[in-house]
């Protein structure tokens, strides 16, 4: 298999390597990072909580009446009940109007809603209104566009000083320099922001025993206006029903209550107004109607006047008695039939002016035969064109069809008019010829009693006219008066006193996941981009001999070791670890001997061969660890071992016998001339012993290449039962080459999370060209949480006195 295709073997071994058992065991091994970020965010979402000020939600339930009568209301209300048409569609228009910016915006000025004063808290401002508001202020020159705002400080003898002024511009918030004092309730403060008055407030309860820090502002009424249109939400209870549930949040409680029964208050004179505007449309028209009459009356008695004045006519009852007579009911009639006729007139004439073309009809007005119900319908439309205008504009779609409709019932109506005129205008010729033939039995009656009684009777059509339109009049300004609101409040606001935000164990929640998520991400995305040899399974298809494995002894990882200085993490990895004793049954006692086992069985291939080197790719692997370690696991054994420390460079053998100054250095070069004086006995076992590096020599390759190299292993061979050479990593330097052709077997140290998984591919060009003979590799430094062929996380250890040496291996 080339180097290319293990690669990528090596990669997809790598992706089913780290499965959710393997990261989960690591995340318990860092179960530190996971209390701390939970402790870490938990305090972030108290702290934001504590900053957050509680907002509170109030609801009201408001049911929309019908005002519908006659046969339309009860056949709508039949076809909604079988499902053929909705019966709420005016209710969703009423919850449109009640939610409306228009509706609002006359809320916000009369609650001044844009103003707002706060008094400062530890974490957070508390808003006052109402009954714990001290203070009305007024920003006289900022009007209704502008905003600012300042500091105050309150002394409980009513001065107050006002500092920090700022005001908002299109370029962002002006900051003002400057002071300003004075007393609650006394004049206009000048300030740098304009004029200013700051009144006590007659609603609060409270009492100014302690000096407040106050933050008031006024934000422009149209901006305030969108932010509570915003929060206010309106639904509908039941699709079938007729009730509006009013909802809205707020800091403030009493705000909240006030705001909802003053939406309603506002609609509920809006709807008023509207349905006032008919009233007003017949109060115009008939006033317009009393001054002409009475003109007219002004005229027909200056004619009277005159009259009598000329002719010197004084009592005309007798002459009157006789021409009338006859021809009373004859006026009876010509009377009703002018007066209706004149009515039916003046409403054509009304609905011919252009500028009335989409106006309300007057109505009441006594006329017959006339298609009431459609007037009415007419002026309903009206209405509704009207108040949809003014919430939609002229462009809106229901306009439109609102005006064709309009124009069908004009027609209806102008069509009706045209044919009551024609009836009375025919039968008030009917009757004037009855009265014609009255008045020729007249003939001889004078000509001024005639005369008289022609104005007279004029004169009496005006009157009763006259009296008619008052009696309309009155009849208009009483239904006025009495006109129902269109809601009624079923529910008024009303809703718990535990706030409803910040919700606080939604954010405890987050705040939890997220300090369990983040640190188990960062270690998801540390381990998923390692490339790190991290144990056994990685090295499944290395055509290399596997001599073993070693977990990992003391906190290495290297996630553990980020919050440790670079010079203790040195320190700590080149303290010597003593962890093979004699009658220990731990985890790394187990693992050593189990690659004792295996040298065991590699050795007993090529008999003579005891000599083994140790060396790796890396410093830090681990090798003057195994190399001593394996040393006291072999002496265990009752076999003479010698472990020579053969990095001159650095000497870490030499440590776990405290660095002696005669050593290795001083027999090559030949100062001391029998190795004997250089080995040591450990103090760890009789039958291990050491040869240090001695002092550290300026020239190691070249010392390593002298006789006395091979000719010291050569007697140890007789001496010894193994023989173990700390080598220097093979890639570094020249010396590894230079030991392993007198060794009979090289062993690579891998220390897991050090050596790339890249290296492989040149071990394995090392053992296929043979450039190193007999090449195994030992696996150092893996970790318990993931999968070992040995599992050592569940290995039961045998009992302490158990002897070591009796062991089968």
């Amino acid at each position: 298999m080339d180097t290319k295709k293990k690669q990528e073997t090596s990669t997809i071994e790598e992706e089913e390597f780290f499965s959710l058992k393997d990261f989960f065991m690591l995340c318990v091994r860092n179960w530190v990072w996971f209390v701390g970020a939970v402790i870490i965010f938990i305090g972030l979402g108290a702290f934001y909580i504590a900053r957050q000020e509680p907002r509170y939600k109030r609801t009201c339930s408001v049911l929309i009446q019908n005002q519908e009568q006659g046969a339309s209301a009860s056949i709508a209300s039949a076809f909604a009940q079988m499902g053929l048409v909705a019966n709420n569609t005016k209710v969703n228009n009423e919850l449109i109007g009640l939610t409306s910016p228009a509706v609002m915006d006359e809320v916000v000025e009369r609650l001044h809603l844009n103003i707002n004063v706060a008094e400062k808290g530890t974490f957070h401002p508390t808003t006052l209104y109402g009954t714990t508001n001290p203070v009305t202020p007024t920003f006289i020159d900022l009007g209704t566009t502008g905003s600012g705002g300042f500091s105050a400080e309150l002394q409980p003898n009513g001065t107050v000083r006002l500092y920090k002024f700022w005001k908002s511009t299109p370029d962002g918030i002006d900051k003002l320099e400057g002071e300003a004092t004075g007393r609650l309730g006394m004049d206009i403060i000048k300030t740098p922001l304009g004029r200013v008055t700051l009144l006590r407030n007659p609603g609060f309860t409270g009492h100014l025993k302690k000096e407040m820090q106050l933050d008031i502002w006024q934000n422009s009424q149209q901006s305030t206006a969108e932010t509570y249109t915003g929060r206010l939400k309106g639904d509908l209870t039941d699709r079938d029903a007729d009730v509006i549930d009013l909802t809205i949040e707020d800091v403030s409680i009493q705000r909240a209550v006030d705001v909802l029964n003053t939406v309603i208050q506002v609609y509920n004179e809006r709807w008023i107004e509207d349905k006032n505007k008919l009233g007003l449309a017949t109060n115009d028209f008939i006033k317009k109607r009393l001054i002409a009459i009475e003109q007219d009356l002004n005229l027909v008695d200056s004619d009277i006047s005159a009259f009598q004045s000329e002719h010197r006519v004084l009592d005309m009852k007798t002459t009157a008695e006789q021409t009338v007579r006859q021809g009373m009911e004859i006026d009876q009639k010509i009377m009703e039939q002018s007066n209706e006729l004149a009515m039916a007139r003046y409403v054509k004439e009304y609905m011919q002016q252009p500028d009335n073309r989409y106006s309300v009809i007057p109505a009441n007005l006594g006329l017959k035969d006339i298609d009431v119900s459609a007037m009415a319908q007419y002026n309903n439309i009206a209405l509704a064109r009207e108040n949809l205008i003014d919430n939609s504009g002229p462009n809106n779609p229901l306009v439109k069809d609102y005006e064709v409709q309009l124009q069908g019932y004009r027609n209806a109506i102008m069509k009706s008019l045209n044919a009551r005129i024609g009836v009375l205008q025919s039968g008030l010729n009917t009757i004037n010829s009855a009265k014609g033939k009255n008045e020729a039995d007249l003939t001889a009656a004078p000509q001024e009693a005639k005369y008289l009684l022609s104005i007279g009777r004029q004169q009496k059509v005006k009157e009763e006219l006259y009296l008619f339109l008052l009696q309309k009049l009155e009849e208009n300004e009483l239904s006025k008066t009495f006109t129902a609101y269109q809601t009624r409040i079923i529910t008024p606001p009303y809703g718990s006193m535990k706030p409803v935000a910040p919700k606080k164990a939604l954010i405890l929640a987050v705040c939890f996941v997220l300090g369990i998520a983040v640190p188990g991400v960062i270690i998801y995305v540390i381990e998923a981009t390692n490339t790190k040899i991290r144990s056994r399974r990685d090295l499944e298809d290395l055509v290399v001999p596997f001599t073993g494995e070693i977990p990992q002894v003391g906190s290495r990882h290297r996630l553990a070791n980020l919050f440790k200085t670079r010079k203790a993490r040195k320190q700590e990895s080149e303290k010597p670890r003593i962890v093979v004793g004699e009658g220990r049954r731990d985890i790394p006692n187990e693992a050593f001997r189990v690659v004792r086992s295996n040298l065991d069985f590699m050795l007993s291939q090529h008999p003579g061969g005891s000599v083994l080197a140790v060396t790796s790719f890396n410093p830090g692997s681990g090798k003057s660890f195994i190399v001593y370690n394996l040393g006291l696991s072999f002496a265990l054994k009752g076999r003479k071992v010698l472990v020579i420390d053969g990095d001159l460079r650095h000497g870490s053998l030499s440590t776990y016998i405290d660095s002696p100054k005669k050593g290795l250095s001083l027999f090559l070069p030949g100062k001391i001339k029998n190795w004997h004086d250089v080995v040591y006995h450990s103090p760890h076992s009789p039958l291990l012993d050491v040869m240090p590096i001695g002092h550290r020599p300026p020239n190691p390759a070249e010392l390593l290449d002298v006789p006395n190299l091979p000719h010291l292993i050569r007697e140890a061979r007789a001496e010894y039962d193994v023989i173990l050479i700390d080598c220097p990593p093979i890639n570094i330097v020249v010396d590894t080459h230079i030991i392993t052709k007198y060794v009979d077997r090289t062993i690579f140290v891998l220390r897991a999370g050090l050596l790339d998984k890249s290296a492989l591919a040149e071990l394995t060009e090392l053992y296929n060209e043979q450039k190193i003979k007999h090449i195994s590799v030992m696996l150092n430094g893996t970790q318990s949480n993931f999968s070992s062929y040995y599992a050592y996380g569940t290995y039961q250890a045998f009992k302490p006195d158990e002897k070591d040496d009796e062991e089968d291996e």
